[in-house]
């Protein structure tokens, strides 16, 4: 595919995480667990994908078991459940500045450690710029220690898992079965005496985090990051990540009152600039081989 289509489709992914987040904070003012949610989430992905079962499964075995289970478990329930604790304990604009916001900054900083790989000049001065920024925002949002700390964990997971998903190139269906299939069976044996609840739960509120969860995040998302890692690379798709937070700052204020203060303000204006900053020739790269 091309960069243009990569481009499509880190856009496409940023719209699903900002969904992601709003209704990941929305959970709390719900009747549904967070594991109730956890369930519509993976169920619905496993049931619309049943066609490609078969074909997930022979690329999978063509895999490393640890690459694969290190990729199920960063991408599935540890990370859709720590985010819902951590989105539960602060807001949805600190699900976006840590969740994905940090993301760029954890994966450069796994290459590094684990690749001996260093970032680009230019890019290194967009990650020191982002991730300030993250810092000054998190400082200027109200919220928890605990939230804190659980999206600090999910956005580790989820950066683990960019990198694994970076080297393994499998197909669409397949990254969003291989998330789902082992979470869906986890989270309806752990949800196993919710499930009474959950079938009765509002239908407006089933059909919300279906379609948020189960279709936005669970699914296109998936999909739709997994063309941009092949096209545009896996730091150049991990720092898009990094907008995420002025998408959901701004939407946040518009549907759930929760305006920014000053400061965190401040921490979007240097998230946007080293977004600016990281935009270069089609050719560069966020992580140089070292």
């Amino acid at each position: 595919m091309s960069r243009a289509a990569g481009r499509v489709a880190i856009t496409i992914t940023l719209i699903a995480w900002a969904g992601f987040a709003l209704s990941a904070r929305l959970i709390a003012f719900s009747s549904l667990s967070s594991l109730e949610v956890a369930v519509l989430r993976y169920v619905t992905a496993v049931i619309l994908l049943m066609p490609w079962w078969r074909s997930a499964w022979r690329e999978i075995r063509t895999q490393r078991p640890f690459k694969m289970i290190l990729m199920a478990v960063c991408s599935g329930l540890p990370f859709q459940l720590l985010t819902a604790l951590g989105a539960g304990h602060s807001s949805a604009t600190h699900v976006s500045i840590i969740n994905a916001g940090a993301a760029p900054v954890l994966v450069a900083l796994m290459m590094l450690v684990t690749r001996r790989r260093r970032p680009a000049p230019r890019a290194a001065v967009a990650l020191a710029l982002i991730a300030l920024g993250i810092a000054i925002l998190a400082l200027g949002t109200p919220g928890g220690g605990l939230g804190i700390l659980a999206l600090l964990g999910s956005a580790t997971l989820w950066a683990a898992y960019t990198i694994a998903q970076g080297e393994a190139r499998l197909s669409a269906p397949t990254l969003i079965l291989l998330s789902a299939a082992p979470s869906a069976v986890v989270a309806l044996a752990l949800a196993a005496p919710q499930l009474p609840h959950l079938v009765a739960a509002p239908p407006h509120e089933l059909a919300f985090f279906i379609a948020t969860q189960g279709i936005g995040s669970a699914i296109v998302s998936v999909a739709c990051y997994g063309i941009a890692v092949r096209t545009l690379g896996v730091g150049t798709s991990a720092l898009a990540g990094a907008s995420t937070p002025i998408i959901v700052a701004i939407l946040s204020a518009l549907f759930l009152r929760d305006h920014l203060s000053a400061v965190a303000w401040i921490g979007l204006v240097l998230v946007v600039l080293g977004m600016l900053l990281s935009v270069g020739r089609p050719a560069r790269r966020i992580v140089e081989d070292g």
